[in-house]
C-alpha cells in the first residue's frame, strides 16, 4: 500500500522544508513525499519496503538520483536504518539522509515508512532553472554526526559548536549561506537543550528543527545527526566526529583539516595500501557509462575525482551503485547509457569541480550529446584558468557549437546540441594529452570515425597508452599508424560492459616513498602492479636518488637510511610524481634537475612556481625556470613556515614530505584539498610513524 499522506513527524519536516526562504520553483517540485505499509518489525521487511517505496517515487517524479539534494526517512519501527538499506542498495553514499521516529501512524493503525526527498526542481522538468554562466549555487544538504562524551548542556554546546564549525570550515561556507538545519538526537538525549545549543550557536535567523532519532537496537547512544541546507557550488563533505565516523560510517575517510601542522618525524616504518589508481578509474568510469548494460569496477579510487565524474554520469543517464567489501574495498556498479548521451533535462549543467581530467573527458563526450551542457567550477584560480582551446577547436572543426568564458577555452563552456561529423582532425597536444584522450573516447561514437593527428608534441604522453588500453578493454579499436601522432579510430562502435580492476595509484605512492627517503625508514606499499611507464619512471628516480627498492609482485618494499643523491630526471616520463621527487631532492648532497615540465604550469596550481616559492620559503634551495626545476644542497631546510597549497594536492603532498624532514615544523593552509586524490594521505602518514596535528 503506498500513499501521499505523512504521519505528524513526516508532516512537520515537510511544512518546515516548504518555508524555506528563497525555494525554487514550485512546492510540489521541491519537495516529494509518500508513504507505504510494512507488514512486520524486521530488517528484511524495512528495507524491502524502503527500497521498494524509493524506487517507485522515483519512477513516479521520472527524478535522476543526482536532483536529490537530501533524504528523510520516518517510520514507527525499529529494526533497521532506511537509509543504511537505500546507501547499500542503491548507492546513495553521497546523500544526505536522516531517519527519525515517526509521533503517529501515518495510515490508520498500521506500520508504516515514509519518505521525503528534497529535489533540484530543475532536473525534474526540463526547463533550465537559470541562464546563468558562472559558478551556480545550489541549494544542498550538509551532513554531519557526533557522539557525546557527556550530556551536560557545556558538553552538548562544545560538540556542536565543533560540529557546525567544521561542517562550515570543511565546505568553505559562511554562516550566511545557511538556509535551515534539521536535528535528530538518540532517545536518551533530550532534544530541548539541544535545540538550544544549536539555536544559540547558528543565530536566531537560521530555522532549526529538531526529532528523536530511529532508536535502532544496538546502535550508538548519545548521538546527535544534523543535516544543514546551504547555497553552495560545491559538492558537500559530510562531517562526522571520529566516534561517529567508526560506529556510522566507517568507510568515510577521517575529515581533513583546513591546516595542518607537519612536525619533523622518522624513522617511518609500517605498511600502507595507497588508493586505486586515478587515472584507470576515471577511464573505467567514463567506458562502464558509454557501455550498454552493467559494468563493475573494483577497488576505484576513492577521491573527490571519483565523485565528480560519478555524479556527472548520473546527470547524464547512468545508474549508479558503490558497495564496500569486507576489508573496506569498494566497488562500482554502473549500468551505461550505450552511447546514446540523452539525459533527461534539455540544459544540464555539471560542476567539475577542481577535476581537469574530469572535464577534458568529458567535453568530448558532451559534445555529441542530445541536450546543452554547460561546465561550471567552483575555483575559477585553479582549474578556472586552465586552457581548453585546442581542445575547443578540434571540437569545432567536428560540427561542435561551443562557447566559453575567454579565448582561451576556460570555464565556464556550453556545449550546444549539435550533430557531429567525423573525419579528419588535427590537434595540439604540447599542453595536455587530455585532450588526445577525449577524441579517442568521441571516436567510436561518431558514424565516420575520426582520423587524429598530432600538430605538434605530445605531453604526458604514456597516458594514451592507458586511455588506448582501457579502450580495448571495453571492446573499442583504436589503430595506432604513429605512436603518439596519428590515430585511426572506426566509427559506430559500440561500448561493451565490462569488470575493470584498478589497480594502486603511482603518484600517491611517489608521495609515501619521497616521505621515507626524507625521514629514512622502511615502508611497505601494496597493490601497484607492475608494468606502468610512469610508475617504473617514478621507481626508478627514487633508486638514483639512493632509495634502496625491492619488488615482490604488487608489493614494493622502500629502504631508506644513507644520504640521498641528486640525480637529473625527465619529468614528463612521471609528471603528477615531480612534486613529491621535487621535494626529495632538496634533502640530496648533490644538485638536481627535473626537466621537460612545462605542463606543470597549467595543473591545479602553478607546479613550477608555486611549488618553487613555497619550497624556498622552508629553506629550499630551489630554482623554478621555464621547463625546468633545479635543485641545489642547502645548509638547513629550517621549516617553521606557514605555506599555502593553492588548492593543489600534489602541492600539499610535496611540501608535507618537506615538513618530515625539516628542523622545525611546516604548517599547511588548504590541506583538505589533499582529498581530490588521497583522502586518506595524513592518516597513512601517521600510521607509519609522522607526526602532524590540525591547526585550529
Amino acid at each position: 500500500m503506498s500513499e501521499f499522506r505523512l504521519g505528524a513527524t513526516g508532516q512537520a519536516i515537510e511544512a518546515f522544508l516548504q518555508t524555506i526562504p528563497g525555494a525554487q520553483r514550485q512546492e510540489s517540485e521541491q519537495l516529494l513525499s509518500a508513504t507505504t505499509t510494512v507488514s512486520e518489525n524486521t530488517a528484511f521487511a524495512l528495507r524491502e519496503a524502503t527500497v521498494r517505496l524509493v524506487k517507485s517515487l522515483l519512477e513516479i517524479s521520472q527524478l535522476p538520483s543526482s536532483a536529490i539534494i537530501c533524504a528523510f526517512f520516518l517510520t514507527d519501527l525499529n529494526a533497521e536504518y532506511p537509509a543504511r538499506s537505500v546507501r547499500e542498495v542503491l548507492g546513495w553514499h553521497d546523500v544526505p539522509m536522516l531517519c527519525a521516529q515517526e509521533a503517529s501512524l501515518a495510515i490508520g493503525r498500521q506500520h508504516s515508512l515514509s519518505v521525503a526527498l528534497l529535489v533540484q526542481a530543475h532536473q525534474v522538468k526540463t526547463e533550465e532553472p537559470s541562464r546563468a554562466r558562472v559558478n551556480p549555487s545550489s541549494l544542498r544538504g550538509l551532513r554531519g554526526a557526533t557522539i557525546l562524551d557527556a550530556t551536560s548542556d557545556e558538553a552538548i554546546s562544545s560538540e556542536l559548536r565543533w560540529l557546525f564549525e567544521e561542517l562550515l570550515a570543511q565546505n568553505s561556507l559562511q554562516r550566511p549561506a545557511v538556509v535551515c538545519g534539521v536535528i535528530t538526537v538518540t532517545s536518551d538525549l533530550n532534544p530541548a537543550p539541544v535545540l538550544s545549543a544549536a539555536q544559540a550557536i547558528l543565530g536566531p535567523s537560521i530555522p532549526l528543527l529538531i526529532a528523536n532519532e530511529l532508536d535502532v537496537p544496538g546502535a550508538p547512544q548519545r548521538c546527535i545527526r544534523v543535516l544543514l541546507l546551504a547555497h553552495t557550488a560545491r559538492a558537500p563533505h559530510p562531517i562526522y566526529s571520529e566516534s561517529a565516523r567508526i560506529l556510522l560510517r566507517p568507510v568515510l575517510p577521517k575529515p581533513v583539516p583546513q591546516t595542518i601542522r607537519i612536525a619533523p618525524s622518522g624513522p617511518l616504518q609500517g605498511t600502507v595500501t595507497p588508493p586505486g589508481s586515478k587515472y584507470h578509474t576515471l577511464r573505467a568510469i567514463l567506458a562502464a557509462f558509454l557501455a550498454e548494460g552493467e559494468s563493475f569496477i573494483e577497488r576505484p579510487a576513492l577521491s573527490d575525482d571519483t565523485t565528480v565524474l560519478l555524479t556527472a554520469c548520473a546527470q547524464l543517464g547512468a545508474t549508479i551503485e558503490t558497495s564496500y567489501e569486507q576489508h573496506g574495498h569498494s566497488a562500482l556498479r554502473i549500468r551505461g547509457v550505450g552511447g546514446r548521451i540523452t539525459p533527461a533535462a534539455a540544459r544540464v549543467v555539471i560542476d567539475v569541480g577542481n577535476a581537469g581530467a574530469v572535464l577534458r573527458l568529458l567535453l568530448g563526450i558532451c559534445a555529441a550529446a542530445s541536450a546543452e551542457i554547460t561546465f561550471t567550477t567552483a575555483y575559477p584560480e585553479s582549474l578556472g584558468r586552465r586552457p581548453n582551446d585546442d581542445l575547443l577547436q578540434a571540437l569545432t572543426s567536428l560540427g561542435a557549437v561551443i562557447t566559453s568564458q575567454e579565448p582561451d577555452g576556460t570555464l565556464p563552456i556550453t556545449l550546444q546540441s549539435a550533430r557531429l561529423r567525423g573525419g579528419k582532425v588535427r590537434l595540439s597536444g604540447k599542453q595536455s594529452s587530455q585532450y588526445l584522450s577525449a577524441l579517442l573516447y568521441l571516436g567510436p561514437l561518431l558514424e565516420e570515425g575520426l582520423e587524429i593527428e598530432i600538430s605538434d608534441t605530445l605531453a604526458s604522453a604514456s597516458f594514451v597508452d592507458l586511455t588506448i588500453q582501457m579502450l580495448q578493454e571495453a571492446g573499442i579499436t583504436i589503430i595506432t599508424q604513429e605512436r603518439y601522432r596519428r590515430y585511426q579510430i572506426p566509427g559506430n562502435q559500440h561500448y561493451l560492459s565490462q569488470r575493470y580492476h584498478i589497480p594502486g595509484d603511482y603518484p600517491s605512492a611517489a608521495a609515501l616513498l619521497a616521505a621515507a627517503a626524507v625521514a629514512k625508514g622502511q615502508i611497505t606499499l601494496h597493490h601497484l602492479a607492475p608494468g606502468s611507464a610512469d610508475g617504473e619512471a617514478m621507481l626508478g628516480a627514487f633508486s638514483q636518488m639512493g632509495l634502496e627498492i625491492t619488488r615482490n609482485g604488487t608489493s614494493i618494499t622502500a629502504h631508506a637510511q644513507a644520504p640521498l643523491r641528486g640525480i637529473r630526471f625527465d619529468g614528463s616520463t612521471a609528471i603528477d610524481s615531480v612534486p613529491c621527487i621535487a621535494a626529495a631532492s632538496c634533502f640530496a648532497t648533490t644538485p638536481s634537475v627535473i626537466f621537460n615540465i612545462a605542463n606543470l604550469r597549467l595543473k591545479e596550481s602553478d607546479r613550477i612556481y608555486d611549488l618553487a616559492a613555497a619550497l624556498q620559503s622552508a629553506g629550499c634551495q630551489i630554482e623554478p625556470g621555464s621547463d625546468t626545476l633545479s635543485i641545489s644542497p642547502a645548509r638547513a631546510i629550517i621549516g617553521n613556515v606557514e605555506v599555502d597549497v593553492h588548492s593543489d594536492h600534489r602541492l600539499a603532498q610535496a611540501l608535507a614530505v618537506v615538513g618530515l624532514g625539516a628542523q622545525a615544523p611546516i604548517t599547511l593552509r588548504q590541506a583538505q584539498h589533499i582529498a581530490k586524490s588521497y583522502p586518506r594521505f595524513f592518516d597513512d602518514l601517521a600510521s607509519l610513524g609522522a607526526k602532524h596535528e590540525p591547526v585550529h
